[in-house]
């Protein structure tokens, strides 16, 4: 959004929190990955013998109470960890430790034998 915007010369317009939440429900429901995913996935661990929706609502609802704790903690920790992230020594750092793995894994794809 910020290069289009800068490109565009363009302000990128805020929008709310719950705005933003309901655009990405829509979005992650609405996801094909995500629908073949539960689709391909969660009916592995359903028994036949018994009534199949209730299961594999109740292991929908476990895979999304992980998924919240996950996301949860990972918001905690960027939160903890906000002065390290907005640092521009580290910034400098990520960016020449990442440049260089990208060189190396492109050095190593270069040089290895495809059959």
């Amino acid at each position: 959004n910020s290069l289009y915007a800068f490109y565009t010369r363009k302000k990128v317009e805020r929008s709310s929190a719950s705005a933003s939440m309901q655009r990405g429900f829509w979005v992650s429901l609405t996801n094909p990955k995500t629908i073949l995913f539960f689709s391909a996935f969660l009916p592995q661990f359903a028994s036949t013998s018994s009534a199949y929706l209730p299961q594999i609502a109740t292991l929908s609802a476990c895979f999304l109470l992980l998924a919240v704790t996950m996301d949860s903690c990972y918001v905690l920790l960027a939160a903890k960890l906000k002065w390290l992230l907005a640092s521009r020594d580290i910034d400098r750092i990520s960016n020449g430790v990442s440049g260089t793995l990208f060189l190396g894994a492109g050095g190593i794809l270069a040089t290895t034998n495809r059959v």
